[in-house]
């Protein structure tokens, strides 16, 4: 005996849609004729229709049902291809035509779009911005496009020349015959009102580029060498020259604005004058062409300002020094600032003003993936994110360690010994409990018993001035982290001691948010700070307090090491970021800190290293549960954890011809033959 599944169905005549009956995601099919109110308030019919149940149940009757089917629709199908058919579907023929098609007024019929109502306009609008492209065949003698008025050509586009032709009828009274109106209101910009760009590659030398012409004959012409001919008079306002020498006694008031020559060669007191004052009081010079060589004989050349610019605009290429065996540059506490890189001391940086990326790139020609940067001895990368944009990623050593907080600070304000707190950088990856050490300076086992952060923030920042110790917390628009507890306030900074275990490795605390005194809700912006960066900065200072003095002195500029000894409770594992359906996700899979399960989620939110959202789908070949029995069924236990249930017979059957089904009151689960969905 087959299995059989049978739906709901109809009697001879159904009253109406199986609205009352039908469970979610249950089918129902009408046989009868009996008709029924769509959604359109249209009397239609419900025969020959397939019907499923959506939507929450009550009673076990879904709140709708949808149309998904059946012989109504597969009728509208059913005539020949490519034939327009009253009352049926369109449907095109092997070729993906059909023999015509109506909209409204309007007929497509063949190589013709015509309106089948008598002295209809026939409308063409883009309702925007598209355009509108007319094609032609690239034959002598045919059109690119054409208007006509009756039998006459008006304007004409040839497809073979490209020419355009405008005739007009004969002009009784006032007009233009061609008209162009343009408005110009950017100054930064340059506009051409009329632009003719000819390519001369063989024409007779009568050839022009303009003839303005009354009754045939040539008012104004423009030549192909630029030569202007006119038989009228022709006014210009221009220069004067004067062939021979020019000696003046006195001094010379060049008033036009302009000293020129024809001359290849000219020399400006090149004789006699050992002493030249130019220029006293030019805020611009322009000296020289666009190519060759200025020489400056003099071997020392000085400036009297503080501040010199020199090829500071417009070049983009500086050969400088190119015989040069030894550059001397500055002294030992100079600032050198390469474009947006900047050298200082035995550091290299950018200028944190105008960049915040600095790019090592050995081979640039060869684009992302040219050239090897080699780096000996050891690397220590701190920051919030290292990121490696490659198609291959070598590793030799067999395991892979992540979470290992371990991280370089320099310091910002001299330490002398005997001292107990120390100013670093920045906050990032620092909490509580944390192992700190320096070349000289520290004692060994030294810790960091406390984080004081001050904030960059928004002018007059949490007006209700909170009291000493209250919490402070970190809200990003939608929820808030504890940070840690309000030490002071200026009109300009917050600050704060961090909180136990709290980490700014994230780069959230970088991207704005504020700070506030609120937990839950949405603060006011008097119960706000919001963070700001002040010369790229969020954090103005960080202080540690350490656990013991320190035994040496410590400079601006030494680097000490940081390295956590706590538990952070932070997540830990991979985070990834995608597409899906178009939107950006961040993924993760790995160690969960709160549950003690290896996870993964395919939409994710990474709130300062704690990761939440709901756990993804995962597919593998195959599966190992170390509870349960072979051959039993799968199923969730109380702490929705994956087992296994008691096998269901001795052996595998090849051949079934029951369904696995469920009582309906214990749940228990039972075999039949027959799915029946019963009528209604």
């Amino acid at each position: 005996m087959a299995t059989r599944i049978k739906i709901k169905r109809s009697s001879a005549n159904p009253t109406a849609t199986p609205s009352s009956v039908l469970g979610q995601g249950e089918l129902a099919y009408a046989e009868g004729t009996s008709t029924y109110t769509d959604a359109q308030s249209a009397t239609v019919t419900s025969y020959g229709k397939l019907f499923v149940g959506k939507g929450s149940e009550t009673g076990g009757v879904a709140a709708g049902l949808d149309i998904i089917g059946g012989k109504y629709f597969t009728d509208l199908l059913d005539h020949g291809h490519g034939t327009l058919t009253a009352n049926s579907a369109i449907i095109v023929d092997s070729a993906q035509k059909i023999s015509r098609i109506n909209v409204d007024h309007v007929r497509i019929d063949g190589d013709t779009i015509s309106t089948e109502t008598a002295n209809q306009g026939l409308n063409f609008d883009t309702n925007g911005t598209g355009d509108y492209v007319f094609k032609g065949a690239a034959t002598v003698g045919t059109n690119e496009f054409k208007i006509s008025d009756g039998s006459t050509d008006r304007f004409v586009v040839d497809s073979f020349s490209g020419a355009v032709d405008i005739t007009t009828p004969a002009l009784s009274a006032a007009d233009t015959v061609l008209n162009i109106a343009s408005t110009w209101n950017n100054g930064s910009n340059k506009f051409d009102a009329i632009k003719v760009n000819v390519t001369n590659t063989a024409s007779a030398n009568t050839s022009l580029l303009m003839d303005l012409q009354v009754g045939g004959a040539s008012k104004f012409k423009v030549g192909l060498d630029g030569t202007v001919t006119t038989p009228g008079d022709l006014d210009l306002t221009g220069d004067v020259s004067i062939g021979g020498d020019l000696t003046v006694t006195g001094d010379v008031a060049i008033n036009g604005g302009d000293l020129t020559t024809t001359a290849t060669t000219f020399n400006l007191f090149e004789a006699n004058a050992t002493t030249v004052n130019a220029f006293g009081a030019a805020t611009a010079i322009d000296i020289g062409a666009t190519s060759g060589t200025a020489t400056i004989n003099n071997p020392t050349v000085v400036g009297t300002q503080t501040t010199q610019n020199l090829w500071n605009t417009v070049a983009t290429t500086v050969n400088f020094a190119g015989a040069a065996n030894i550059i001397n540059m500055g002294t030992n506490v100079t600032t050198l600032d390469l474009g947006y890189i900047r050298i200082k001391g035995n550091t290299i940086s950018t200028d944190s003003n105008s960049a915040t990326e600095l790019i090592i790139d050995p081979f640039p020609d060869s684009g992302d993936a040219g050239g090897d940067v080699i780096i000996r001895g050891n690397l220590q990368v701190a920051g919030t994110t290292t990121t490696v944009n490659s198609t291959e990623m070598s590793v030799n050593d067999p395991l892979f360690t992540v979470g290992d907080s371990v991280s370089s600070k320099t310091v910002q304000s001299a330490a002398s010994s005997g001292q107990n707190t120390l100013v670093i950088d920045n906050p990032s990856s620092v909490v509580e409990g944390a192992t700190i050490t320096a070349g000289s300076g520290l004692a060994g086992g030294t810790t960091i018993s406390n984080v004081r952060i001050e904030w960059n923030v928004g002018s007059n920042p949490l007006t209700s001035n909170p009291s000493a110790g209250a919490n402070i917390y970190f809200f990003d628009g939608t929820s808030f982290s504890l940070l840690g507890t309000f030490v002071s306030k200026t009109a300009s900074t917050v600050t704060i001691d961090l909180a136990a275990n709290i980490s700014t490795s994230s780069d959230d605390f970088y991207n704005g948010n504020s700070l506030t005194t609120q937990s839950s809700g949405t603060p006011t912006t008097a119960q706000k700070a919001a963070i700001q960066k002040v010369d790229t900065k969020v954090f103005k200072t960080t202080t540690l307090t350490l656990s013991a003095n320190t035994n040496g002195s410590l400079a601006i500029g030494d680097k000490v090491t940081i390295a956590q000894a706590t538990d952070d409770n932070l997540d830990r594992g991979i985070v990834y970021k995608t597409l899906i359906g178009n939107a950006a996700k961040t993924g993760f899979f790995g160690y969960d800190d709160s549950t003690t399960y290896f996870t993964f989620i395919a939409d994710a939110t990474n709130n300062a290293g704690v990761i939440g959202g709901s756990a993804g789908k995962a597919q593998f070949n195959t599966v190992k549960i170390d509870t349960g029995v072979n051959k039993g069924v799968a199923y969730y236990n109380g702490d929705l954890e994956l087992t296994r249930t008691v096998a269901a017979g001795t052996s595998d059957i090849t051949t079934s011809h029951k369904i696995l089904t469920s009582n309906g009151a214990t749940g228990e689960p039972i075999w039949t033959t027959t799915v029946d969905g019963g009528t209604y």
